[in-house]
Parts: C-alpha cells; structure tokens; sequence
C-alpha cells in the first residue's frame, strides 16, 4: 500500500503491485478475494459500486506502468507505459490519510505519472508493476 486516500467519503488505497513471476492476470480476482476491488472493475466489484466511482474514475483504475522481460535473443528489454489521463485526474482528486507518509507518497505517484515517458519498445507480455487503486477494507 503505497497510500490511503478518500474520495466523496469513501475509503481507497492507492497500491503497487509487482509480479516478478506467476500469473499477473490474478490481481484483480486475489484483490478482490482480499475486499479491495479496483475501482471501476465490471467483473468483480458490486454494479452499484462501479456507478457510485464511474462519474470520478470513468476507467479501470488499475494500470501497467513498466514491463521488463527478456527477448527472443535473451537481451532485456524494457516497456514504460505513461498514465492515461483519466486515471491520472481521478489520482488527483483523492485526499490523502493526513499521516504524511499517505500525502507524500500520492505527490510522488502524481509526480512520476505526470513524468512518464512514451513507451520504449512494444510487446504483448504483461507484469504489472504499477500504482493503482483499490476500494475496500483497510483503507
């Protein structure tokens, strides 16, 4: 958990989430298991609850900042992948848990999304390693 945030009186928790082997298709099913859902996640959170966040967040906010892999040649190779806009702009409106390590740690995430970079190479393979956010117990 990098941050706890709130937003219209509900609860979030901004996260990275690093899968360095396995199966990266298993966070949200795992998240949601847990009682964080991804916001605006249509498969695993309540309808109601995607209708209440869809006016803030109107995207998954769940995102693949950096892959790294090893190609065919056995060369790595990297892809960073800058934050949409719309996920950016819902990160914006949350308030941090007044705790400072929650407001420093969301000015750090909104900093490096407002900095990335176009992608360097492309590729199908997925690992995410990435802020996102979650709604649910603990935040």
């Amino acid at each position: 958990v990098l941050a706890h945030a709130t937003h219209a009186g509900r609860a979030y928790s901004v996260l990275n989430v690093k899968v360095s082997a396995g199966r990266p298709q298993q966070i949200r099913p795992n998240s949601a298991l847990a009682g964080h859902t991804a916001v605006g996640d249509l498969r695993y959170s309540s309808i109601p609850t995607v209708i209440e966040d869809t006016p803030w967040c109107g995207c998954l906010g769940l995102h693949q900042h950096r892959v790294v892999f090893l190609d065919e040649t056995g060369g790595q190779k990297e892809i960073l992948e800058p934050m949409p806009a719309v996920l950016l702009a819902a990160l914006a409106e949350l308030t941090p848990r007044p705790d400072g390590t929650s407001e420093e740690a969301l000015r750090r995430c909104l900093e490096l999304a407002a900095m990335s970079k176009p992608p360097k190479v492309r590729a199908t393979i997925v690992a995410p390693d990435s802020p996102w956010l979650a709604r649910g117990r603990g935040a």
